[in-house]
């Protein structure tokens, strides 16, 4: 059995860990969860629904929250409506001839949790052998019902579990390049707690839950989680272990992968020269996909700050930007040449975004058909950055850099 405490204290991490919202769902249900149920507001939807809830379900309701923050696009509040068919046998009991295990809007003997798209569903079997257990129903694709978990309490548990392992993936690419004193007490905690997680789903032996057998997730993925938090702890063997199992797993992009990863052990390992050849052999493949290419970029990036190379650091912040087309991504290539000393390459820097007609998310109405112009007013967030970081004297002298060239073509 799951302890409730230990659920809500996942959940309450994750909410402040995933300040962005792009652990999937998140940005359906926000990590917000109504007031939990009380006894008697549960008895009297029993009453009316003629059916007592499983316990895993009344648990989560009373003592976790009653919606929001759960699985696939969040938990659902109890039905106003159409309850009576609840207490009647579970359709998916039917046998396969019967029209009703076919027909997605029969709810008979079940209750929808969460929604998980495309027409599919999550639901807890109220009736029959099957009491308790949470089935993905797939109907909408005639492809009848799939056991998701064992009990409501166990679906909620997992999702967190998941969660938690889609954030450290996403997370410790950067991690990685810190020291462990420059981790927060949420991100330590958080690695405290995805720890044990990564080492089972980086196990090919472990048992997998019926969830994963729906949703599978490539087996290198869960290795890669591991060997990046490997990385981060200092254990350098273990890591170079798992990258040499990735390369060796086949599926998407293995070589250059396992290059990446290993690319990220050497910076980590304080050894830049390796790092950056590594970085910069695998680049010149032609069969990198965005997301493998951009972060190559971000390894050799790393490997020139730690050289201390700053003119061809601000040139491959450049290159990345380019890649990537997004403007903070050239805020970064303009922080990097001013921290060179290179006021005329931040400048080039912002006036090549507005000419690509990258502009700032909040900008509104037409660009002005002057680029340094456009630059100028997109740079407002970068100005404020640079002035809250003690960069005031840079930020002036870039303003007026800008301004020079919008002077410049006006006349």
């Amino acid at each position: 059995m799951f302890a409730i405490e230990t659920l809500k204290k996942r959940l309450e991490l994750l909410a402040t860990l995933d300040d962005q919202r792009s652990i999937f769902g998140a940005s359906s249900h926000d990590w917000v969860l109504a007031p939990p149920l009380t006894e008697a507001e549960l008895a009297r939807f029993e009453a009316r629904a003629g059916v007592t809830l499983p316990q895993e379900l009344r648990m989560v309701l009373a003592e976790v929250g009653s919606s929001g923050a759960g699985p696939h696009y969040g938990l659902l509040p109890l039905p106003t409506q159409g309850v009576e068919v609840l207490s009647e046998p579970f359709v998916g009991d039917a046998g396969k001839d019967d029209p009703r295990a076919r027909t997605p809007g029969d709810r008979a003997g079940c209750l929808v949790l969460a929604e998980q798209g495309c027409g599919y569903k999550s639901v807890v079997v109220l009736t029959g052998p099957r009491r308790g257990r949470v089935l993905a129903d797939m109907r909408e694709a005639l492809d009848g019902f799939h056991e998701e978990a064992p009990d409501v309490l166990s679906w909620y548990a997992q999702w967190l579990e998941r969660s938690l392992a889609e954030w450290a993936r996403g997370a410790l690419p950067e991690i990685v390049g810190r020291r462990p004193g420059d981790v927060d007490d949420d991100e330590a905690a958080a690695l405290d707690a995805v720890a044990p997680i990564l080492e089972r789903y980086a196990d090919p032996d472990a048992p997998r839950t019926p969830h994963d057998a729906i949703y599978p997730t490539a087996h290198a993925e869960h290795m890669m989680g591991l060997l990046l938090l490997r990385t981060f702890q200092g254990r350098f063997v273990e890591a170079q272990a798992l990258a040499d199992r990735i390369e060796g797993a086949g599926g998407d992009e293995p070589v250059a992968r396992a290059a990446l990863a290993r690319a990220r052990i050497h910076g980590a390992e304080g050894a830049y020269v390796d790092q950056l050849a590594l970085a910069e052999a695998t680049l010149l493949r032609d069969d990198l996909w965005y997301t493998t290419r951009t972060d190559l970029l971000l390894a050799k990036e790393s490997a020139l700050r730690g050289l201390e190379r700053r003119a061809d650091l601000a040139a491959t912040v450049l290159e990345r930007a380019r890649h990537t087309r997004d403007l903070y991504t050239y805020y970064d290539a303009a922080w990097a040449h001013l921290t060179g000393g290179d006021v005329d390459g931040a400048a080039a820097a912002l006036v090549e975004a507005a000419q690509k007609g990258i502009r700032h998310p909040a900008a509104t109405g037409p660009a002005p058909s002057d680029p340094a112009e456009a630059a100028l007013e997109d740079a407002a967030e970068l100005f404020g950055a640079l002035a809250q970081d003690g960069r005031v004297e840079e930020a002036t002298k870039l303003r007026a850099q800008l301004e020079r060239a919008r002077e410049r073509r006006r006349s």
